[in-house]
């Protein structure tokens, strides 16, 4: 699994579950706000959380981030596709 810092969660808990086909397993709460969802879809999990801004929405953002995701064949990516 990996961990992957979202600027809009929301957004990316509905394309990981929407258009990929994942399941939401967990949502991790603070003061009654999702800040981070585990998905998962067979054996791989992604922990999705909520970037703070903290360190400015203008900083360079992926280095050094390689994601893989393995599917059965291309009927499996055309009909995620066709979900987004």
């Amino acid at each position: 699994g990996c961990s992957i810092t979202c600027k809009d969660l929301a957004a990316s808990i509905r394309f990981y579950r929407d258009a990929i086909g994942f399941a939401v397993l967990q949502n991790y709460e603070y003061e009654g706000k999702v800040v981070a969802c585990v998905v998962g879809a067979g054996d791989c999990r992604i922990v999705l959380n909520q970037d703070d801004g903290k360190l400015g929405w203008d900083r360079i953002k992926g280095q050094g981030f390689y994601l893989q995701i393995n599917v059965a064949g291309p009927p499996a990516v055309d009909a995620a596709a066709a979900r987004i």
